[in-house]
């Protein structure tokens, strides 16, 4: 386990678990940034290798200009409003519209299929996900 917060790492062993360096766990095929926005940084980006970013932190990027850099390294990177959008869609579908517990999770495993179409049309286009997604945003919104 790792965390930017070095003094975590007795609580990591006492758990049995076994720390790394946040510079040494990026060594890995899905990075999974939560809790802590700009740790995406163009250093960072340049250091990983044919992996995917899949995280719930909230602007997980440093600046926008870093997420260019990822696709030249091979990184997939879903975009964190995309990732974290099950809360808002379930929350949503139950307390505005009055949708069942069921029917909020159909809408939340809809996630899935959008982030492939989103990962396509990106892909497509020539451009990032983060692009496509703002570039849907301002495509949906005004229909909102």
């Amino acid at each position: 386990m790792s965390d930017v917060d070095t003094s975590r790492r007795g609580l990591v062993e006492s758990l049995g678990a076994v720390w790394v360096s946040p510079e040494d766990a990026l060594d890995v095929d899905v990075l999974v940034p939560c809790a802590v926005g700009g740790v995406l940084t163009a250093g960072i980006a340049g250091d990983l290798r044919r992996a995917a970013v899949v995280g719930a932190a909230n602007n997980q990027l440093d600046h926008d200009a870093t997420a260019d850099l990822l696709p030249a390294r091979g990184v997939l990177r879903a975009p964190d409003p995309v990732v974290s959008a099950g809360g808002v869609i379930a929350s949503v579908a139950r307390e505005r519209e009055g949708a069942s517990a069921r029917e909020a999770e159909e809408r939340v495993r809809g996630i899935g299929a959008r982030l492939g179409a989103l990962l396509a049309a990106s892909a497509g286009a020539g451009t990032t996900p983060l692009h496509e997604t703002r570039r849907l945003v301002r495509e949906l919104l005004p229909a909102a």
